[in-house]
């Protein structure tokens, strides 16, 4: 991972290819992905650390932030927007697809419970997630498409993504949060889990080191990216060879950098794979939306 840093707003970048919205690191997981399987492609992100985390964050407070910042992407001609965080998705992704119809395509970052229950053996999942994803009717539908013929438990796991954005990620840290989790799926009979937050990609094996070798674990970062890209090649007009020097990821701030820098350096301190960014110093300015 490299950091570097710029003084050039958002407004200024001629070409996106995809964008990327969170409230903290988590959404970076997908960007990492996105390098991977389409490493031409110039990537934004926006972080809304102003407003982290979004996991307990009500429609009302979500769907206009959400609407801001697609709009901001839209407006320097960028097709193809992430949500990456499923609490944002659930509250503002039906809002966002009507309110921009054909302009924008709009990705939902979503637990991968269908793969889940896909590979279950014994017919018994869990999800998990934080606290807004666990309560929210996305999840419910999900549940109800996918599973609603096996078990299916839905977990929060509260201060499991703020442990990712605080940098917190060591054995004791983890164990804390995870410990009463593991026993809740061990003694439902749970074969297979779905991580439904995208801080939780950064823990992947940390998590499931702490489970039975036989639990298999589902992340939903590749998937999203997949289908981000799959979107992209659809434009009409898009640019299949894009050039080599697509550059870092460009972060764009509405809160506190110094804090977001630090987390970044812990979480390549802990071994975490990150992609090259660029972090632009003018923070975003959300009007009272």
């Amino acid at each position: 991972m490299k950091i570097t840093e710029s003084t050039r707003s958002i407004e200024q970048f001629a070409r996106i290819d995809v964008g990327i919205i969170d409230s903290g690191v988590g959404g970076l997981s997908v960007a990492q992905e996105l390098k991977t399987l389409g490493p031409n492609l110039r990537l934004g992100y926006i972080a809304d650390t102003a407003l982290f985390p979004y996991g307990d964050k009500t429609v009302e407070t979500l769907i206009p932030r959400m609407r801001y910042f697609v709009s901001l992407f839209n407006e320097i001609g960028t097709r193809v927007v992430v949500i990456a965080c499923n609490t944002a998705s659930s509250a503002s992704l039906r809002d966002l697809r009507h309110h921009f119809d054909d302009s924008v395509s709009i990705v939902g970052m979503e637990p991968p419970l269908k793969p889940a229950a896909q590979h279950s053996t014994n017919r018994s999942v869990a999800v998990i997630a934080t606290s807004g994803t666990v309560s929210g009717d996305s999840l419910t539908g999900l549940k109800e498409r996918f599973a609603s013929d096996i078990a299916a438990r839905l977990i929060a796991a509260p201060g499991l993504a703020d442990c990712v954005e605080r940098g917190l990620m060591t054995d004791d840290d983890i164990d804390v949060l995870i410990a009463p989790i593991v026993n809740e799926i061990i003694a439902h009979d749970v074969d297979t889990v779905a991580l439904g937050c995208s801080h939780y990609s950064f823990l992947m094996q940390k998590i499931s080191d702490r489970f039975p070798a036989n639990i298999k674990f589902f992340d939903a970062a590749r998937p999203v990216a997949k289908r981000a890209i799959q979107l992209f090649g659809e434009l009409p007009n898009h640019d299949s060879n894009v050039s080599e020097q697509s550059g870092p990821v460009k972060v764009f701030l509405t809160g506190n950098g110094s804090s977001f820098e630090q987390t970044l350096s812990k979480l390549g301190e802990a071994g975490c794979v990150l992609p090259e960014i660029r972090i632009h110093l003018d923070k975003l300015v959300v009007p009272n939306v």
